[in-house]
């Protein structure tokens, strides 16, 4: 691609070729400014440090669902962690007061804000949800947690790792959808399924400050042409694609579940696809799921 275009690769993260992808990206979700990072992880953490110091936040108080990855990809990264939810084990992120609220096998819902936000706090909300199958939080709930927020004098960042694999859940322009949100990352490397990356969408001030964040978490590589070329190539390649992928998975769990042997074993987590992702448990011993597996290749 470079080749194709004689481009010269970008230094440590200029480069106008660069520049005008973060421009393409944002004006898509409907945000000021783009900012391209080599990994997600590291793109939310400098947002989230941005939002405390633009807002000069002296709690810096991260309001997190119990399935949010910066809990089980930050914090907890060993089992017993994981398993235990501790509070002093989700203290590990750093320099953020961290309070979990909701439920783990369902998707944030307003009570679960409800009279526990202040002026400075930070909400993160993950759509889909990847831990408990894709959980994806309702429209009308949606607008109400925006509006707490908002009142609250808090700020509302979206973890969109898979955005786009939610957005025909939705049925709403991907622009209406991100307008609730003061900031909107999204993932290259999931359902664009690119090398790596990530990038942060959201007012140029706020993206002014994440890359000095960005530098400071030790993010300031030579040239991260790999990543945005191919991070490029693939958001202008299947941005389109993610409602035909929606609607095959529901119909895959539709024949699964008309299946008389298959429909007795699996369970789908959620019941209904809410993304392009969802859960499925099997129950039962090797044997049986194998005979079972065996008898749906033959019908289909």
């Amino acid at each position: 691609v470079a080749a194709k275009e004689a481009l010269e690769v970008d230094v440590y993260g200029h480069n106008e070729k660069l520049q005008q992808f973060e421009a393409e990206v944002a004006e898509f979700l409907g945000k000021e400014a783009g900012l391209f990072f080599p990994t997600g992880t590291l793109a939310q953490r400098a947002t989230l440090h941005a939002h405390f110091q633009q807002m000069e936040s002296a709690s810096a108080r991260l309001f997190l669902h119990p399935t949010s990855h910066l809990i089980h990809h930050d914090c907890l990264r060993d089992g017993p962690a994981q398993a235990e939810l501790a509070r002093g084990n989700v203290d590990r992120l750093p320099a953020f007061s961290v309070q979990v609220v909701g439920d783990f096998a369902r998707a944030v819902r307003p009570g679960d804000l409800q009279s526990r936000l202040g002026p400075g706090d930070v909400v993160v909300v993950e759509i889909p949800q990847r831990m408990n199958g894709g959980r994806t939080c309702f429209w009308d709930d949606l607008i109400e947690v925006r509006r707490l927020v908002t009142e609250a004098g808090a700020r509302l960042h979206m973890d969109g790792a898979r955005l786009f694999e939610a957005m025909p859940f939705y049925r709403k322009d991907i622009k209406e959808i991100c307008a609730l949100f003061d900031s909107v990352y999204i993932s290259w490397y999931k359902g664009f399924g690119g090398l790596s990356g990530a990038m942060l969408t959201a007012p140029a001030a706020l993206t002014m400050l994440a890359t000095d964040w960005r530098a400071r978490l030790g993010a300031s590589m030579f040239s991260l042409a790999p990543q945005w070329l191919d991070a490029r190539e693939q958001f202008r390649s299947y941005q389109g694609s993610f409602p035909e992928r929606f609607a095959r998975l529901q119909e895959l769990v539709a024949a699964f579940k008309a299946d008389t042997t298959l429909g007795a074993l699996l369970r789908f987590e959620p019941a209904e696809p809410e993304s392009c992702m969802i859960h499925i448990y099997l129950p039962g011993t090797d044997d049986t799921l194998e005979a079972a597996h065996d008898g749906f290749s033959a019908q289909h």
